[in-house]
């Protein structure tokens, strides 16, 4: 069996963000320790054969760990070269949640994209899972942290419209961007938390071309939702939605959110 590799961490482990890393290498079956607890390694011959730093480390930090003679390479460097070729949708942490995991997952799982994925539970530990398909759901401000606001990964399939939702006083109804075509639409929900994460990962799946029947699907295992009193929720299919036109809407009862996500 070959050996696995190993990372030396040139990090302060109370960084909360590179337990983080720490899930997704593992999760790439890559083990890491951090360069100030050598206790973590099995014995004294084991020695890391890569280095992964942080911006702002002290440069004789970094002089001296270069001297090992192992090769090192800045966060943000490591994970664009391996996520060149993935599609990175990056989740806002207080996404609705579906057994401890954000719901756009579980929609991409109903697909059957078999996205891989970097996560927080809400008790805060860590984990990450790497399977076969191209997609990575990874937390927003986890990624901003790791590499800036710089783009990272492929492009997702551009064939898809681009989506819109709009809030009438019952329902969140969503359109395409150009045509105005009319997709689906779903029941308000009085939680508001929820509603946000629920619109904002709505728009997200039908961007990446995911069928309205699955979302909707999804959205049905949200743990805590709440529909206020006679509300409806549409689970025709996307094709049955995608009709030319679209039912005008009171400009007085609708309110135009389709910019709310950030990042």
């Amino acid at each position: 069996m070959w050996p696995r590799r190993m990372m030396e961490l040139l990090i302060q482990p109370s960084d909360q963000g590179v337990h983080g890393v720490r899930a997704f290498l593992e999760a790439l079956n890559i083990r890491s320790i951090f360069s100030k607890d050598c206790s973590e390694r099995d014995n004294e011959e084991e020695i890391p054969t890569e280095q992964l730093f942080w911006p702002g480390i002290n440069e004789e930090e970094l002089t001296q760990a270069l001297r090992q003679g192992v090769s090192q390479r800045e966060i943000g460097e490591f994970l664009h070269n391996y996520l060149s070729t993935e599609v990175v949708v990056p989740v806002p942490e207080t996404s609705a949640l579906i057994n401890d995991l954000p719901l756009l997952l579980d929609v991409l799982n109903e697909a059957g994209f078999d996205p891989s994925y970097i996560w927080c539970s809400p008790s805060g530990h860590w984990v990450a899972k790497r399977n076969c398909g191209i997609h990575w759901v990874v937390p927003e401000n986890w990624l901003l942290e790791q590499v800036g606001r710089a783009e990272i990964g492929r492009n997702s399939n551009l064939k898809f419209p681009q989506v819109k939702f709009v809030l009438t006083q019952i329902s969140i109804q969503y359109y395409e961007v150009n045509s105005s075509k009319y997709i689906g639409s779903l029941a308000r929900d009085t939680n508001e938390a929820v509603e946000k994460s629920i619109c904002d990962t709505v728009k997200c799946a039908l961007e990446l071309g995911i069928p309205w029947k699955i979302i909707t699907k999804s959205i049905a295992k949200v743990a805590g939702r709440e529909f206020g009193s006679n509300l409806r929720c549409s689970f025709n299919d996307f094709e049955q939605f995608a009709r030319p036109g679209g039912e005008k809407l009171s400009a007085e009862d609708i309110e135009y959110l389709e910019d709310r996500r950030t990042g």
